[in-house]
């Protein structure tokens, strides 16, 4: 038995007869992590077959019963073979983790006596079709292959039968198989899915490079964050924060490690998707504005209203933040005049604090002197610094960047009017100080940096109406 490293397989025979057509419900399992072993043969009727891993759980559920069979079979034409009845089963993944699968039937070349797949035609419907083949010329014996996304599942109706043409050495021979689903975790762009608040928020989607951190309150220092564990909590006005380093040693550093602050470059907060509603007008001035009701959004799921459903004035309906909206289909006259994106979102990371540093390497940390006097082109360019990213007349494109552990995969570009927008509504809502006791009145609102001439990153005066900055104060 080969090994194959952190991957599961479901075996289930079918056999072929010149006269009879069996797809049996014997099971084998094989689960195969690191070198250890562990296998099971399952054979009662009438039952679902599931096998789990550590990270995820994929079921075959047999759909039209136990087996299929097909009386005194002989050669026959597609259009016969086709008008069948077929064996229906479906594919299950009722975990929160995205799976690859490979579905194949393959001949298990133990078996003697076997009927040759050059003589077996197939039909497969469902959620992929192969309207009519040879068995033994489908390519690596597969199926279907791609995504079964996380709590997701596939439906198909399989059915074989002898080729019209088949020959008389078919007589006597049996086809033995197997419906074989092989399995592995999708790889993650950043962390794997651990841990989830209740909030409902969606689970920060990291960056490669990106670390996430938390903050230790006896050592005031920032730590590698156990994502297995509770790391942010939305419900708890603590959202996920990630740093990024050019200490490479940090991005593989154990948990608890403490990434100083003079080793730290960016640092990142992250907003899920959500969709929102504003309870009453708000004027401008007002010294005691509403608090916004915010609803989290699971995946890149739209559950908010529509402006042609619900007038934008209304104080009623529930809308999609356009920040994590695909631009190009939610529109009006332009692609992007809502301020969508070129896809929908889980959500967004925002820098924690104003940008610092200089044009050709800039920073996001508190309590440096923000870079201030640039022009809007000179912003945005130097944006696109954090991931290698470079402007050629109107077209972006990304290298990533070794100082900051950033690939070419990630975006960062100046921050748009709705993306500050979702910060601010999210900042305005029981996730945020609206929902903090330690604040009351009009200190539940976001106070201004107002740190003078030099504005110091993440400094403010205590309060909305100070005069002045209070050293350190990042509220």
């Amino acid at each position: 038995m080969e090994e194959n490293n952190n991957k599961k397989m479901l075996y289930k025979d079918i056999k072929l007869q010149t006269w009879i057509l069996i797809i049996s419900i014997c099971l084998v399992i094989l689960v195969v992590i690191g070198s250890s072993y562990a296998a099971f043969v399952w054979n009662d009727t009438g039952s679902n077959q599931t096998v789990s891993s550590g990270n995820y759980t994929i079921e075959i559920e047999n759909t039209s019963g136990t087996t299929i069979t097909l009386a005194n079979a002989y050669p026959m034409s597609d259009t016969e073979g086709k008008a069948t009845t077929p064996y229906k089963f479906t594919i299950r993944n009722s975990s929160n983790i995205d799976v690859e699968f490979s579905l194949k039937l393959i001949n298990d070349a133990s078996k003697t006596n076997t009927l040759n797949t050059q003589n077996i035609k197939i039909n497969l419907t469902g959620d992929n079709t192969i309207d009519t083949a040879i068995l033994g010329q489908l390519t690596n014996s597969e199926l279907d292959s791609g995504i079964l996304k996380a709590n997701s599942s596939k439906s198909y109706e399989l059915r074989l039968w002898i080729k019209e043409d088949a020959t008389n050495d078919t007589i006597g021979k049996q086809y033995n198989g197997k419906l074989t689903l092989d399995t592995k975790q999708v790889e993650q762009t950043g962390i794997e899915k651990e841990y989830k608040d209740k909030s409902g928020a969606n689970q920060p989607l990291l960056a490669e490079g990106m670390i996430p951190v938390v903050y230790d309150e006896a050592s005031e220092n920032w730590e590698v964050a156990d994502t297995s564990k509770e790391w942010y909590n939305y419900d708890e006005q603590m959202w996920a924060n990630a740093v990024t380093t050019s200490t490479s040693t940090y991005r593989t550093a154990e948990v608890g490690t403490e990434i100083p602050m003079s080793a730290i470059n960016s640092m990142w907060v992250w907003i899920p998707r959500y969709k929102y509603r504003i309870p009453s007008s708000i004027g401008v001035g007002t010294s005691t504005p509403p608090q916004i009701d915010v609803v989290f959004e699971s995946g890149t799921n739209t559950t908010g209203s529509t402006l042609s459903s619900c007038s934008i004035t209304s104080t009623s309906c529930y809308y999609t933040h356009p920040a994590f909206r695909n631009g190009t289909v939610n529109k009006k006259s332009t692609n992007y005049d809502q301020g969508g994106w070129d896809e929908e979102l889980e959500g967004i990371w925002v820098g924690k604090f104003e940008t610092s540093g200089t044009s050709t390497t800039p920073t996001i940390k508190p309590d440096v002197i923000s870079l201030r006097s640039q022009t809007v082109y000179n912003q945005f360019v130097t944006s696109l610094k954090f991931a290698g990213g470079t402007l050629s007349g109107s077209t972006v494109s990304f290298a990533g960047n070794s100082t900051y552990g950033l690939t070419s995969s990630t975006d960062t570009h100046m921050m748009k009017n709705t993306e500050w927008g979702a910060v601010a509504y999210l900042s305005q809502s029981k996730y945020g100080k609206m929902g903090n006791s330690n604040y009351s009145g009009a200190n539940k609102e976001i106070y201004i940096n107002n740190s003078g001439s030099n504005t110091y990153t993440g400094r403010s005066g205590g309060s909305p109406s100070a005069s002045g900055t209070t050293y350190g104060s990042y509220s």
